[in-house]
């Protein structure tokens, strides 16, 4: 009887002593287990922020690349259009001189007709005072 008490009594220190021993070894093992994590966070997070560097860079330089192609293909549409437009120019110049000097003489004849007009009228009305009795 005294020796299933001493058993007893070593079983309940030992086990008491292995639970303590497995919560040291659980807590020990979250902490590393937390600090590594940490870590690879840390690791991720520099490596997205570097991939959206990447990202960045790579855009901008696509955006220059374009627009160097852009001002090249309207340097070369402006000269293309340039060189279309030339023959045309001095025809294009007499025609608007001819216009002018149409427009101008319309505008002649209009104000002499205009005049011719009033003159008309007022000898009309000059020759109804003299037949009323004037």
């Amino acid at each position: 009887n005294c020796i299933f008490t001493q058993s007893l009594a070593r079983r309940n220190k030992a086990r008491k002593e292995l639970l303590q021993a497995c919560a040291a070894v659980t807590l020990l093992a979250c902490w590393v287990r937390q600090i590594n994590g940490r870590r690879k966070l840390q690791a991720l997070r520099r490596e997205k922020a570097s991939i959206l560097i990447q990202n960045r860079y790579r855009i901008m330089s696509a955006r220059m690349v374009l627009c160097n192609s852009l001002c090249g293909a309207i340097c070369i549409q402006r000269i293309w259009r340039g060189a279309l437009q030339r023959p045309k120019y001095p025809i294009m110049i007499a025609e608007a001189k001819e216009e002018a000097r149409v427009n101008s003489k319309i505008a002649a004849l209009q104000k002499r007709l205009a005049d011719a007009e009033m003159k008309l009228i007022r000898a009309d009305k000059e020759r109804i005072l003299y037949e009323n009795g004037g």
